[in-house]
């Protein structure tokens, strides 16, 4: 069920306030299918929130199919241009971003 509701939240990117923190939460869901779905929703989301699923997703533990969603994810977010952009203007990193920056960007 849980799964489900995010892949809706996914449907209401740009139509609703307030949603990002509902996809933050999932993305650190201890299901993978949550997880999952969560980095479908952020395909729909801009900046820095679609980019901090794919921190969280990647900080936890993955399988085959997971890392078939993150690469998905990772074609449709410049997470590259999302964290130049984020240290340029002067915000701070999360934990989760950091250790993504330091094992896969290339910034």
């Amino acid at each position: 069920m849980r799964a489900a509701a995010i892949r809706t939240l996914g449907h209401w990117a740009g139509k609703a306030k307030g949603l990002e923190a509902t996809l933050i939460s999932a993305s650190r869901d201890d299901s993978a299918l949550v997880r999952a779905e969560a980095l479908k929703a952020a395909v729909e989301f801009k900046g820095i929130v679609s980019a901090e699923v794919i921190f969280e997703v990647s900080a936890r533990p993955t399988d085959g199919e997971l890392n078939a969603v993150l690469k998905y994810a990772r074609k449709h977010i410049n997470v590259d241009k999302v964290v130049k952009e984020a240290v340029s203007s002067g915000k701070e990193l999360t934990p989760a971003a950091e250790t993504y920056v330091l094992r896969n960007a290339s910034v």
